[in-house]
């Protein structure tokens, strides 16, 4: 019913469009989190459909070069994280997961240059494989 897990995730071009003529030149997002999952009892669910939640904190590694050089941002921040999903069976010792998790940073960042508090926030879907030792 309880676990802990780290979560480590990196996206690259992530402030990037997909058009040449943009300002940015190259931009990632890296996120480390350390997070408590709470799940259904395996009593009431059997064989179906596991559901979890799962909420941490960590660091969230801001990267943007842009194209001219004038405001380059490199910043560690902490951020916390929030989702949940569903544990699906296998075998005794194997499942697929199927999440939807939320991330926004805690402290603000001061290496960009805007009009206001400046906080990043974004969703994020992952399918993978849950292996039981």
């Amino acid at each position: 019913m309880f676990g802990i897990e780290v979560d480590f995730g990196y996206s690259p071009r992530f402030f990037e469009r997909d058009q040449s003529s943009g300002l940015i030149a190259r931009s990632n997002v890296t996120t480390l989190t350390g997070n408590v999952i709470v799940a259904a009892p395996l009593s009431v669910t059997r064989d179906s459909l596991r559901p979890f939640f799962v909420g941490g904190a960590g660091l969230i590694h801001i990267g943007i070069d842009d194209v001219v050089g004038l405001l380059p941002v490199n910043s560690n921040l902490v951020g916390i994280d929030v989702g949940g999903g569903a544990l699906g069976r296998l075998t005794n010792r194997t499942s697929v997961r199927f999440e939807l998790r939320y991330f926004r940073t805690v402290t603000e960042d001061t290496d960009v240059v805007a009009f206001g508090p400046s906080r990043l926030s974004f969703w994020r879907a992952a399918v993978g494989v849950f292996l039981k030792y």
